[in-house]
């Protein structure tokens, strides 16, 4: 799955290793980033929430597929590099 680009920030659908469907949502940049993961939802463009956050990468991190968790770091650290 590719990273889109929403309002709040960007978004990537996302398998857990049980099969659970959820969204990473990554707000801000520069080294402001929020990395959250979201309940999947068909309104991706107003994703993020308080209501639809369900935790963090440290929540997340032994769930995530390796690939998925490679990928959501590489953005994490391009995006915290960015000015």
């Amino acid at each position: 799955m590719a990273w889109e680009s929403v309002k709040n920030g960007v978004v990537r659908r996302c398998t857990l290793e049980d099969g659970t469907a959820v969204v990473a949502f990554i707000k801000g940049g520069g080294g402001t980033e929020e990395l959250s993961f979201c309940a999947d939802t068909s309104d991706i463009e107003n994703i993020g929430s308080e209501s639809q956050k369900l935790g963090n990468l440290s929540d997340f991190i032994e769930r995530l597929r390796p690939e998925d968790l490679i990928d959501i770091c590489c953005l994490a650290d391009k995006l915290s590099k960015a000015v």
